[in-house]
């Protein structure tokens, strides 16, 4: 056996069943000139301020704006966490606080669809949820690609972002959509292409909620939700996706506020216990990367600001996040490094850590920030809009379909669409108009025995009734803001007419529909937008195919993994000029010269 064989069987024996992992690319740069340069100037002080993270709300004025640079330069913190604001004022923002920042700012936001997830005026790429549904993970990848690409023309570096819980409770108020949904495989794929996407667009993919929290009927933003799980469930189910981030190099991950007695009896939040993230992430799972708490504001955490924060260091986390009241934690931790609660060389490691995440990022370098003029093109290219239309496509699921999809013999069928939740016309019902003759009605969520008897009448003699489900809430208080009208219009169509319902929402929502088993052919289009809507009719109409699966289990009739594939047609489908290989600018031009 040659030198090399024996040692990759060595290898291979002293990693057991862990398998390679990948170290996360940044860290190389620990050793790194400007790293080095920086760290050996900085007080102790200035070393803690680089575990802080504040947060920043661009829709606010320039006399908050103000006094955010000013405690930019007081206190030096490592980064800032963007919340709600324009595109444009979003970078500009940044610029300037890069500009008075001694250290280059980590630069975050919660982008999970892009930051279109914080910001108007932006490609807002589907819910997870959505995604799941998907059988070409590369769509994923590319669409990782393209927030990446986004951020970095905004000036943002770090993205809390995939989600990589799997979520196997229907209830769960905090997660439920955002998660990719209840397969730990699909999950895990999933949000490995979406963190690769980002990573190699030169953004850092930070995971979360870590150890999970998908099982959840708490709000860990109102309250400490509780895992009454035992550490091998945990093992087998919620730590898969992680475990396969971890072995190919993600740069960050997010713990999360939960309480999970297997792990921690103590009772202390998983994101402030030593347990989970020392013992659990650090040892036994092996990650050397960036562990980053979720908002250290929420009402999970109980502990006063500064002790929170000397807690979440204490338990293994490098980067604090949402620190709101900076003056107060940094001398908190700083007296706990005094009474040698945390040593100087935990504060030196993790220090180190996050200036060769900024090396890695290149905020070492002056760049110069996008124009306002070339912001928008940036963020709505044309190809990032035909990825949002191939996303959209093959997420459609057709749950039920009893020979009816796609629709033929046009001349044969009198067609009504009915929009079930609303009280005027969805974007749904002109696109049927495109391909046939149809009569146009809509429900009102409220409406009335009287209202439902009229639309019963109305619908006389149609041999085709299109259904369209809206108006439904993403999160399940209030059943998905189901209403009796909605329940009781779709259950009078499935009985009494040939319908193929359009479900745009919330996949969970379909179990509050107790006989949407018996409509003719049942179409999951998981949201609500322009977009899903035309693009589901055109699915029904034969001019795409239908090939998504159902990522979560709605209940029995509807379990996870189910979709028909329907085949299109050789009828016309309505696109953007970028599908048929034509650039909008380029057609937009000769339009504009004839």
């Amino acid at each position: 056996m040659s030198r090399f064989r024996l040692l990759i069987l060595l290898l291979f024996v002293l990693t057991g069943c862990r398998g390679f992992s990948q170290e996360p690319s940044f860290l190389r740069y620990r050793e790194d000139p400007w790293v080095k340069k920086v760290f050996e100037k900085m007080t102790l002080q200035e070393k803690i301020g680089q575990l802080l993270m504040i947060e920043v709300y661009p829709g606010k004025d320039s006399v908050y704006k103000r006094d955010t640079e000013e405690l930019i330069r007081k206190y030096k913190p490592g980064g800032i966490l963007l919340m709600k604001g324009t595109p444009v004022k979003t970078a500009g923002w940044i610029s300037d606080f890069q500009r008075v920042s001694a250290v280059p700012l980590l630069t975050a936001i919660d982008g999970e669809t892009g930051p279109g997830f914080r910001m108007d005026s932006v490609i807002n790429f589907p819910d997870a949820q959505t995604l799941g549904a998907l059988r070409n993970d590369s769509l994923i990848l590319e669409m990782g690609r393209a927030i990446g690409r986004q951020l970095r023309a905004l000036g943002i570096v770090m993205n809390f972002a995939p989600v990589a819980d799997v979520n196997i409770h229907s209830g769960n108020p905090v997660i439920n959509y955002r998660s990719f949904g209840e397969g730990r495989k699909n999950v895990s794929d999933k949000a490995l292409a979406l963190a690769l996407g980002l990573q190699q667009e030169g953004v850092a993919a930070v995971a979360k909620h870590f150890p999970g929290h998908g099982d959840t009927e708490a709000d860990s933003h109102r309250s400490l939700p509780v895992l009454k799980i035992t550490a091998e469930r945990l093992d087998s189910l919620e730590l898969f996706p992680f475990r396969e981030l971890i072995r190919n190099g993600i740069a960050g991950i997010m713990t999360g506020h939960l309480k999970i007695p297997a792990l921690d009896p103590s009772g202390n939040p998983s994101s402030l216990s030593p347990p989970v993230i020392k013992k659990l992430l650090r040892e036994k799972m092996g990650y050397k990367g960036l562990v980053v708490t979720d908002a250290l504001n929420m009402n999970s955490i109980t502990l006063p600001p500064g002790k929170a924060e000397v807690q979440a260091l204490i338990a293994g986390n490098d980067l604090l996040v949402f620190i709101h009241k900076l003056p107060r934690v940094l001398p908190e931790i700083e007296s706990a490094v005094a009474r040698g609660m945390i040593t100087q060389k935990e504060i030196d490691d993790k220090c180190l850590k996050i200036l060769a995440l900024k090396r890695w990022l290149r905020l070492n370098e002056q760049v110069s920030p996008y124009k306002t003029e070339d912001l928008s093109e940036a963020l709505n290219s044309p190809q990032d809009k035909l990825l949002l239309r191939r996303l959209t496509e093959q997420s459609l699921t057709v749950l039920k379909n009893d020979q009816i999809l796609p629709l033929k013999g046009l001349d044969t069928l009198k067609i009504a669409t009915v929009a079930l939740g609303v009280d005027t016309l969805e974007p749904f019902q002109p696109v049927v108009d495109l391909y046939t003759t149809a009569d146009h009605f809509y429900l009102p969520s409220e409406a009335s025995a009287e209202d439902l008897a009229a639309l019963s009448e109305k619908l006389t003699g149609y041999n085709l009734v299109i259904a369209g489900v809206v108006n439904l809430g993403k999160f399940p208080g209030r059943n998905f803001r189901v209403s009796d009208a909605q329940k009781e219009a779709f259950r009078m169509l499935v009985s009494r007419n040939r319908t193929v319902c359009l479900f745009f929402g919330n996949a969970y929502a379909l179990q509050f529909f107790p006989e949407a088993e018996k409509a003719a052919s049942l179409v999951m289009a998981y949201q609500s937008g322009p977009l899903f809507q035309e693009s589901a009719v055109q699915l029904i109409f034969g001019a795409e195919k239908a090939s998504g699966k159902l990522p979560v289990s709605i209940d029995t009739r509807f379990p996870s993994g189910i979709g028909d594939e329907v085949l299109p047609l050789k009828r016309l489908k309505y696109s953007i000029p970028e599908e048929a290989g034509i650039s909008s600018a380029f057609l937009k031009s000769k339009i504009d010269s004839l």
